[in-house]
């Protein structure tokens, strides 16, 4: 097995064993995840195996940088996701390998630890991994939701996401974006939340708007000072930004354990 990072002509095999393992290619994450990012903002990491004279992907994950507010300072830091192995190739311990080679390339390119969001955090406890967030999740019937009065003060109005994102992709210095000073000001005390640039307001909108996510924003005398993301089906309704756990290893050889705790990841 030969472990490197994939190259532009070798993308397609990435794209393949996405689509099996995770979004497939007619989805809009998929869709915007490899036409517009994947290879150009991020690096992937892969594993090869021999089939006849062709180098075959058999594992791969993929390195996606954040820049997260750590300490009272900003720090760049690799977040692994779409970590994932062929089915003919599973059952032969090929994470240790790909992990060790990734671990290699960032320890060279000067990051102290990475971050990730598991399936099951028990995967990867073995590899010196360590909790540094905890998710917390509410299940309740629609029916037993306590809804406040809202005061004279407040309102709430829906967004147009699609007219947003429109304005954030817009060539400005500063586009208005009232879910971006939200964002700024209600993280702005927590440890270990990413920054969201333009960049990544422009990212996160290009998925949602194409997942018909919808938004509501709060006003207290005409300040936005709070907002939701949701979606609605036929049987529930989701809201919420992103998920807001995880687990981190120091890349260091000498060092692991709990790097932090509290904060999001989202």
């Amino acid at each position: 097995m030969i472990y490197r990072v994939l190259s532009k002509e070798r993308m397609y095999q990435a794209e393949e064993l996405w689509d099996y393992c995770f979004e497939k290619k007619t989805e809009p994450f998929f869709q915007y995840y490899f036409e517009q990012y994947c290879g150009k903002d991020n690096m992937v990491i892969g594993g090869f195996g021999k089939v006849g004279e062709e180098e075959k992907l058999r594992t791969m994950l993929h390195v996606n940088p954040y820049m997260l507010h750590l300490r009272g300072q900003e720090m760049l830091v690799p977040y692994l996701v779409g970590i994932a192995t062929a089915p003919e190739a599973r059952g032969q311990h090929l994470l240790r390998p790909l992990l060790e080679t990734a671990f290699e390339v960032l320890r060279s390119q000067g990051f102290p630890f990475v971050t990730l969001m598991p399936i099951s955090a028990g995967i990867y406890l073995p590899y010196e991994f360590a909790y540094c967030y905890y998710r917390h999740e509410y299940k309740m019937p629609l029916a037993k939701l306590q809804i406040p009065a809202i005061g004279d003060d407040l309102s709430v109005e829906r967004l147009d996401l699609v007219s947003l994102l429109q304005s954030v992709t817009e060539e400005k210095a500063q586009p208005c974006n009232p879910l971006a000073d939200i964002y700024a000001s209600v993280t702005a005390a927590w440890n270990g939340v990413p920054q969201r640039t333009a960049f990544q307001w422009r990212k996160l909108l290009s998925v949602v708007t194409q997942e018909n996510v919808l938004c509501a924003v709060v006003y207290r005398a005409g300040a936005a000072v709070g907002y939701m993301l949701y979606s609605l089906t036929d049987y529930a309704g989701c809201c919420g930004e992103e998920p807001s756990a995880a687990i981190c290893r120091r890349t260091q050889k000498r060092s692991a354990g709990v790097l932090l705790a509290g904060g999001a990841l989202g």
